[in-house]
């Protein structure tokens, strides 16, 4: 009798995770497709325009050609067929942002930085609204190497970027965003533990909380928050005072408030009934841009083979006082993968919205006036 129970319980811990992941990737796509306003692709954008960050100016940098440790075959070979790692910049500052096309940026840099082997993913920057020698921090998946944080200073007249630095430390696992503070200072997220496919993919169907969020302060990491299920896009308050952080799997985003650079206390946790991937805050400060996967089931199977189409979404969600308001959050945008596959960030300068995606093209939509 004994047996029989420990057996019913044992099997009811494995299936349950099992289950609970089958019904939530089986969910249909019920939305209706909603533009803001007319909405274009911008081409020539080679793999994906994974995250964007947009300077006061309306210059928006663009990662390109994202590839990470623990992807599928096929997206290995997709992004591959597409053409590696770059960043891209879109001038939304012009008279017609609509029309315009993303050029991609030339790297200069030394010895310690291998072009080949660029593979960026998220990236974070700091403004020189005088120079506009812009510092641009983004994340490399370097291949066969592991996870590092390039640091860039943008070169306004010749329109290139300077390599200057990159960050090592044993505690960047598979990283995903970063959020910079002050110079050499930032947050980054571990998102997966380890860079394979089949564990990476048990730790998310049982919610093991191996993952964290690193503060590393130009010398040295320190793990800030640990225990973690697959957090995700990271940004700031525009006054530093809170740390967002996204949690796709959950469905949920965090709100920590910085008492200093290593101690973080949560003091929000909201339900968005979407998988939000990366967060862009506004230039007021007021609202967060999200770019997110409203079907976990179609983002997955885009995941194994990028020819399968994923639905796009973008959430306005408003700020007060650096924390959510929860029933004013608005949905922005939302395609079913005709125009745009895979939404993971969004973000609006004037009245343009700029939505960017794992492995598709850009999306530029007007926003109403």
């Amino acid at each position: 009798m004994l047996f029989k129970a420990v057996l019913i319980l044992v099997t009811a811990v494995i299936l349950i995770p099992i289950v609970r992941v089958v019904w939530r990737l089986s969910v249909h796509d019920n939305h209706h497709k909603q533009h803001p306003g007319s909405c274009r692709r911008i081409k020539k954008m080679g793999t994906g325009s994974e995250d964007i960050q947009i300077t006061s100016s309306g210059l928006a940098f663009i990662t390109s050609g994202v590839f990470f440790p623990g992807c599928s075959p096929d997206f290995a070979s997709f992004a591959k067929s597409k053409g590696w790692g770059r960043i891209e910049m879109l001038d939304m500052n012009t008279k017609d942002a609509l029309s315009a096309e993303a050029k991609e940026l030339k790297i200069k840099h030394g010895k310690d930085f291998n072009r080949a082997k660029f593979r960026p993913h998220g990236l974070s920057l700091l403004e020189d609204e005088v120079k506009g020698e812009h510092l641009i921090y983004v994340i490399n998946h370097a291949e066969d190497e592991a996870d590092r944080v390039e640091k860039f200073k943008y070169l306004p007249k010749t329109k290139e970027l300077q390599h200057i630095k990159s960050f090592h430390s044993a505690l960047f696992k598979v990283t995903n965003d970063l959020a910079v503070i002050a110079e050499d200072k930032f947050y980054i997220s571990n998102y997966m533990f380890f860079p394979n496919q089949i564990l990476g993919a048990i730790i998310q169907i049982y919610e093991i909380p191996l993952c964290s969020v690193v503060f590393h302060n130009g010398n040295n990491a320190t793990p800030v928050l640990e225990n973690l299920v697959d957090p995700n896009g990271v940004t700031l308050s525009k006054d530093g005072r809170f740390l967002y952080v996204s949690f796709p799997n959950a469905e949920t985003l965090r709100v920590y408030e910085r008492r200093n650079d290593t101690d973080l206390r949560q003091v929000q946790e909201v339900t968005i009934h979407t998988s939000a991937d990366n967060l862009q805050l506004s230039k007021d400060g007021k609202y967060l841009n999200a770019g997110c996967h409203p079907n976990a089931g179609k983002v997955t199977l885009h995941l194994m083979n990028p020819e399968i189409k994923a639905p796009s979404q973008v959430l306005r969600i408003p700020l007060k006082e650096g924390l959510i308001v929860m029933d004013e959050i608005t949905q922005q945008f939302y395609d079913r993968g005709d125009l745009i596959t895979a939404s993971s960030i969004a973000g609006v300068f004037n009245d343009k919205l700029i939505v960017g995606s794992i492995m598709d093209s850009l999306v530029v939509c007007q926003l109403p006036t």
